[in-house]
């Protein structure tokens, strides 16, 4: 193994000073200076935010719209639920065993045989 690194390392040499000292001594950032842009961001602002709180409107107006269509859809299915359940309990009244049979009695004569009437061959 090698334990003994050849190369020598490496620092970057420092930045001149001088130049350091005259970037700090500008003023980057001066409000006075800046008036123009301050002037055309507040434009832009008085403009966008009665563009932003229109569509903030127009889509709170969707949504509780949407949001009532689908509170009727919902009350519609829970009364077509409600309607088929009744449906099948009156299906299942017509079709039982005890109906059929009064049925069948009254207006077709028919009437349950009795074990000397049936004959097994």
């Amino acid at each position: 193994m090698n334990f003994h690194n050849p190369a020598q390392p490496y620092f970057r040499s420092r930045a001149n000073t001088h130049s350091l000292q005259q970037l700090h001594k500008q003023k980057v950032f001066s409000l006075s200076r800046d008036r123009k842009v301050w002037f055309s961001a507040g434009k832009m602002l008085l403009v966008l935010c009665p563009m932003l709180l229109a569509v903030n409107l127009w889509l709170a107006s969707s949504f509780n719209k949407l949001s009532q269509s689908v509170q009727v859809l919902e009350n519609v299915q829970h009364e077509l639920i409600e309607s088929q359940i009744t449906l099948r309990i009156k299906k299942d009244q017509l079709f039982s065993p005890e109906r059929v049979r009064v049925i069948a009695a009254e207006k077709l004569a028919l009437n349950i045989p009795e074990k000397e009437q049936v004959k097994v061959f």
